[in-house]
């Protein structure tokens, strides 16, 4: 037993104060407190001293520019012309859905540049502003690479994903993400958490036939519910898997729409297979995962609210990949899945590390988890 408990919540923790959730809660707090006028002044100062060793900076008393980015849903143009006079490059979400101008100025640039470090930013950059001139701009350097190509380990498409969308062979663009968001609010409510349309962590009757662990229903989404008709499923919706396993392999399983799923058996061929023949998760982390009491939240937020952020679970919107990117082929049609959402382990099983990302395919009702962590 550790010697203090978090100010707020009770958590154990080795000092006095606040856990690192609910500083991140209370400083979230703090972002979206903030007036209009209070906002515009900050940006201003921003990006009067913005430079490449301070992007990162803090802004105000624990508050940083993804913060105004993520809660507040700032208007990056004035930031990504500034940016771009001085020509920095990271992060690329300074430069999203910006104007034709930037846009422009970033393929004449790609087009200049002959490094290749510079080359990837600015490809990053141009998928994030991510009109259909940047899709053609992307395509051609795809079938047309420069030299400096050869020393990228990926295609100018993947380069897209971190923008949320893609390209097949045929320029046909392909969108990886959704276009609304939602954040898993907590509740002290047995009503109101049986009337979420969103459950995670629900224990399953079966058993992992590979290490013997309790299988979990990661969620259970009720898609006919209003404020997840985005998604496009009018039914039931259950990302299902092995809690031990999915953090050495990918995971899919097959839902029904009436609330059955089926966990799909894993390819062992796979060079990335792992046999997890032991199971490391105890009963009473399973049990505590179970017990969570999230719920989906009442309103609708800002695409990159939990892009930013290892506290918050969201569905919808950006992730906030711990590694890079990851966008699975679905199993039986072949196409790339649409993010869906991320749970960070830590929410429901406090000893645990990482995120579980889901991924979807509506056409074949097949969900995907991979899991990451530094």
């Amino acid at each position: 037993m550790l010697e203090y408990k978090c100010d707020k919540c009770g958590t154990e923790l080795g000092y006095k104060g606040l856990c690192f959730k609910c500083k991140a809660e209370e400083e979230r707090n703090k972002t979206l407190a903030l007036t209009d006028d209070e906002i515009k002044e900050i940006i201003n100062k921003y990006v009067k001293d913005l430079k490449e060793k301070n992007v990162d900076k803090e802004l105000l008393n624990g508050i940083y520019i993804y913060d105004l980015i993520a809660y507040r849903n700032i208007d990056l143009k004035y930031i990504a012309k500034k940016a771009l006079e001085k020509k920095i490059y990271y992060p690329e979400v300074f430069y999203y859905k910006a104007s034709e101008e930037i846009r422009d100025e970033l393929i004449k640039r790609i087009r200049a540049t002959k490094d290749y470090s510079e080359g990837a930013n600015l490809l990053s950059c141009l998928a994030m502003q991510g009109d259909d001139v940047a899709l053609d701009c992307l395509y051609d350097f795809e079938m047309n690479p420069r030299e400096w190509r050869k020393k990228l380990y990926v295609d100018p498409s993947v380069y897209a994903e971190c923008a949320g969308w893609t390209f097949d062979k045929d320029k046909k663009r392909q969108i990886l993400n959704f276009d609304k968001c939602y954040y898993l609010d907590k509740t002290q409510s047995k009503e109101e958490k049986e009337k979420s349309p969103i459950i995670i962590a629900s224990l399953r009757d079966d058993n992992c036939p590979e290490c013997g662990c309790r299988n979990i229903d990661m969620a259970i989404i009720d898609g006919r519910d209003e404020r997840l008709k985005f998604i496009g499923v009018d039914g039931i919706i259950k990302a299902s898997c092995c809690p031990n396993c999915v953090t050495y392999n990918i995971t899919y399983s097959k839902y029904d729409l009436k609330g059955g799923s089926e966990i799909l058996p894993f390819n062992k061929e796979s060079e990335n297979y792992y046999a997890s023949e032991e199971n490391y998760i105890e009963e009473e982390e399973l049990n505590s995962m179970h017990n969570n009491n999230y719920i989906l939240s009442k309103n609708e937020v800002p695409l990159f609210y939990g892009a930013f952020d290892d506290t918050l679970n969201t569905i919808g919107g950006f992730a906030n990949w711990v590694q890079d990117w990851e966008y699975m082929k679905c199993p039986i049609c072949g196409k790339k899945m649409k993010y869906l959402m991320q749970i960070h382990w830590h929410t429901i099983e406090s000893m645990a590390e990482g995120t579980l990302f889901i991924e979807i395919c509506t056409d074949c009702n097949i969900t995907t988890m991979l899991h990451q962590q530094t």
